[in-house]
């Protein structure tokens, strides 16, 4: 993994802190609660994909 972006809805994009295989953002508005509306996007340096949070492993 280079980088992970939590795509909002609305195509706001909030670039993650990561380090050791763990990542962190926190971002200020009202999707917390709508977890189901973002999505995640993962980069490695060959290929890039985008996840629903639902299909996360916590």
């Amino acid at each position: 993994m280079t980088a992970i972006d939590v795509l909002l809805p609305g195509g706001r994009t909030v670039h993650t802190s990561a380090a050791g295989g763990w990542w962190t953002a926190w971002w200020p508005g009202p999707e917390g609660g709508e977890a189901n509306t973002v999505r995640i996007g993962a980069r490695t340096a060959h290929d890039s994909a985008v996840y629903p949070v639902a299909d996360l492993d916590s």
